[in-house]
């Protein structure tokens, strides 16, 4: 018989040690008893918090935590002694859960419809401090490119202060094709709110640039 390998006994040790984990584990699960106590008061938890809301317009509730309690009320064991009390729970449950699913979806619309109105107060706060930037940025940027020794006339235009013209006599395709590809330049020109930039030579050549 040939001899077998320390580093095969171990391996075999170690498959052996899995395997008795592995029962021990499943042992445990097989005879751990189900939380019929916990179960219940998760469900009467729900019930009370759905009673003080019932029939309330603006009411709060959760569909999702009526579907958790009522998994739960489900796997009490048909032999635990307070099995009647938790199918009498769900069947309460269950036949306000039409009128539960309307008030939860009511208030997801109504939370929805709060969070777009949030969103655009932000978004008219930020236009009402930005339409003063935009408007100053003209003389701002023109001092820019003067200090850069270009002598580049920056105006805005547009009542709410939207478009941005820069007349530079030696714009041309190149310098256009480097702003255009300016990322942060570009960024910086859409949080203040400018929406399309106009670069021209002042002669016959001008180009356009979209920032929406």
């Amino acid at each position: 018989m040939g001899s077998i390998s320390i580093g095969r006994l171990i391996f075999v040790a170690a498959v052996l040690s899995l395997l008795i984990a592995g029962a021990a584990m499943m042992g445990t699960q097989k005879h751990q008893q189900f939380d019929t106590a916990a179960a219940l008061a998760q469900a009467q938890a729900f019930e009370s918090k759905w009673t003080a809301v019932k029939g309330k317009k603006d009411g709060e509730i959760a569909h999702y935590e009526l579907q958790s309690a009522l998994r739960y009320l489900d796997q009490v064991p048909p032999a635990d002694p307070r099995k009647a009390e938790a199918e009498a729970i769900a069947a309460r449950l269950r036949a306000d859960e039409p009128a539960i699913k309307k008030m939860y979806d009511a208030g997801v619309e109504r939370w929805a419809a709060e969070d777009d109105a949030r969103r655009k107060a932000a978004a008219a706060k930020r236009e009402k401090e930005n339409l003063p930037a935009r408007r100053a940025y003209g003389r701002i940027a023109e001092k820019f490119f003067l200090d850069q020794g270009m002598d580049v006339y920056v105006t805005v235009e547009g009542k709410e202060a939207r478009t941005l013209r820069l007349k530079y006599v030696l714009m041309s395709r190149p310098l256009v094709h480097k702003l255009s590809n300016d990322g942060k330049t570009l960024e910086m020109w859409r949080t203040l709110g400018f929406q399309k930039v106009i670069l021209t030579d002042g002669y016959n050549s001008t180009w356009s640039l979209d920032l929406k």
